[in-house]
């Protein structure tokens, strides 16, 4: 690098500093967006790190997640019981790929890509697919019951952005904005407000992330969803490590009023994993 170009990158360094300087004395939230160069993102960058790491989750391609689901959101849309209770659920951490082995039957399992769902046996047998799953929600209402090809879509992408956050804010087009500071149950948490990039499967372009001061995920907050109108409080905790990557064993959402209210009484999801494996 030659003279003229160390003193551009030293004034642009120092310029970037003092605006920040000058943002964060009054008052107003940074903004981050991933992909941009000299921009510093603290709290996002903590909760990478306390994650496991953004070198260690780029070394990864897959995952293999034991785990059941269960909650008033499944008896609501058809699909309570046992059908969501033994599963083997994979995917990649690159793209949105998704797949639930043990739905129903041990050998039945839903497969999700944001283009096509499909229900299969585990050797392979086609049995039901959907191309572009997702019009077929049109219409629907918080009670509209769901058949497979629904279910495969709404746990198909649900379950594989929790599996991959935060490290997928890292990404370009995620913009971030440190959102203040969150007193639950005697804890302190941070909050961090994420717009996701335009098209990007998930609950909802806007959420809000909360970490605690270890810089673990331990609350969501998202909606309205596919399934019903309302918003939602999601809670994380037992985190453990697999392979150098930490996550929260134990979800549990609940919805969330408008005054902030979160109402514990009624469970819409619970999400338990038995063990996790990451390659």
């Amino acid at each position: 690098m030659d003279d003229f170009s160390k003193r551009r990158k030293f004034l642009q360094a120092g310029l970037l500093g003092s605006i920040g300087f000058i943002l964060s004395s009054a008052g107003i939230p940074k903004v981050s967006v991933a992909g941009e160069t000299g921009l510093q993102q603290p709290l996002l960058d903590e909760a990478i790190a306390a994650q496991g790491g953004l070198d260690r989750w780029r070394a990864l391609t897959q995952f293999s997640v034991r785990m059941s689901l269960y909650g008033q959101l499944f008896d609501r849309k058809g699909h309570g019981g046992d059908e969501l209770a033994h599963l083997v659920c994979e995917g990649t951490t690159r793209e949105q790929y998704f797949r639930m082995t043990g739905f129903r039957e041990p050998d039945l399992r839903l497969t999700y890509r944001p283009d096509r769902v499909a229900l299969e046996r585990t050797d392979g047998t086609l049995l039901q697919a959907r191309i572009n799953p997702r019009d077929a929600f049109a219409g629907h209402t918080a009670v509209s019951p769901w058949d497979d090809m629904h279910l495969a879509y709404f746990c198909g992408y649900a379950n594989w952005n929790y599996f991959v956050v935060p490290f997928v804010f890292a990404d370009p087009g995620f913009e971030c904005v440190e959102d203040g500071i969150w007193q639950e149950n005697g804890e302190t948490w941070r909050r961090l407000r994420v717009t996701y990039p335009s098209g990007f499967v998930t609950h909802t372009r806007v959420q809000t992330f909360y970490f605690d001061g270890k810089g673990l995920l331990r609350r969501l907050d998202y909606g309205p969803t596919l399934a019903g109108p309302g918003h939602v409080a999601h809670y994380c905790d037992e985190h453990k490590t697999f392979d150098g990557i930490v996550m929260p064993t134990k979800r549990r959402a609940y919805r969330l009023e408008a005054d902030g209210n979160v109402v514990k009484s009624l469970l819409l999801v619970g999400l338990d994993i038995s063990s996790a494996e990451f390659t």
